[in-house]
């Protein structure tokens, strides 16, 4: 493949990205879209077969709607795991979007490494480095907000024992907790009272927000919840109980994460170690780093220690990670 014809394909797909991207911004946020619906949002008895649809309005925003591009997306296996990310991250951006980033990301790598190199080979595997660092980044922040949202499960549910006990129904114990609580539970129960209102049960709208945030603490609270709901009892008591098990759960959590601090920190160790010899000796030495920079060998033993230290990395990180 000439230079002439990579710069030439590499333009092509940064135009299109380029042109989705800001498509993608002129289009209405999906905030305005709830707060529309909102507005003539009624409680209506329909049959239990129609429930996704009445909130498909809402999903559909989400990927997008130019020239049927949403519904396309919509079919696609990557872009339904990139929508269940995004909800988690919590962050208000449409897939299409999301996917316009990434391909704009893994170009501009490619086109750095291109610069640096001028080998078009060997700039080829950047694209697919450059498009994970958006979703690598998003994986994270899905991360901290549901280490955040497990923070404030106990207080959500010492606050929604308190407004049981004070005489709220469920569904205004919810409203009331949303009110009086912080990000990110604050906007979780906020999306499951959007869809109570538009007619799903509180249980599968909680069963929802269960998907959104992957908490084993959380399925213990929606399970108590529904089959609460199924058998009746007193759903207060069974929540105080609950509020120790969490709590118990939070601290063992705190002294297993003390526990595991050498080896996590050996492991970052041990991975940064060849990357700083590596640069130490090709500053040093000039036979060094013609010979590791500038030969076929040179290359393949610098693929061969890159792929050994990652695999020593995930192996000495999974050693440090406790299930519980």
């Amino acid at each position: 493949m000439s230079m002439a014809l990579t710069v030439a394909i590499a333009a092509f797909v940064g135009v299109v990205a380029l042109v989705l991207l800001v498509s993608s911004f002129s289009q209405r946020r999906p905030a305005a879209i709830r707060r529309r619906l909102e507005a003539h949002a009624v409680e209506v008895a329909t049959a239990k077969t129609k429930r996704l649809e009445r909130i498909s309005v809402l999903k559909r925003e989400a990927y997008g709607s130019i020239h049927g591009s949403g519904k396309l997306l919509g079919r696609v296996k990557p872009s339904e795991t990139a929508m269940v990310e995004i909800s988690r991250a919590g962050l208000d951006i449409g897939v299409r979007k999301y996917m316009a980033l990434r391909v704009l990301a893994g170009l501009a790598a490619f086109v750095a490494v291109l610069i640096l190199t001028g080998n078009a080979l060997i700039a080829l595997p950047a694209i697919l480095l450059g498009a994970q660092v958006p979703r690598i980044w998003l994986r994270h922040q899905g991360k901290k907000r549901v280490k955040a949202f497990e923070a404030q499960l106990a207080e959500l549910i010492d606050l929604l024992v308190g407004a049981l006990r004070a005489g709220h129904g469920f569904l205004q114990g919810l409203e009331s907790v949303s009110n009086q609580i912080e990000d990110p539970t604050r906007s979780e129960l906020t999306k499951v009272m959007e869809e109570v209102n538009v007619g799903i049960s509180p249980v599968d709208s909680l069963q929802a927000m269960g998907g959104r945030v992957p908490s084993y603490d959380l399925s213990l609270l929606i399970s108590a919840i529904a089959l609460q709901r199924q058998t009746g009892g007193n759903l207060a008591e069974v929540l105080e109980n609950l509020a120790h098990t969490v709590r118990e759960r939070r601290r063992v959590r705190g002294e297993v994460h003390a526990l595991t601090t050498g080896p996590r920190a050996s492991s970052y160790v041990l991975g940064a170690i060849p990357t700083l010899l590596f640069l130490y000796f090709i500053s040093i030495s000039s036979d060094y780093r013609k010979v590791m920079l500038g030969t076929t060998y040179g290359h393949m033993l610098l693929a061969a220690a890159a792929v050994l230290s990652m695999i020593g990395f995930v192996l000495s990180r999974q050693v440090a990670q406790v299930e519980y």
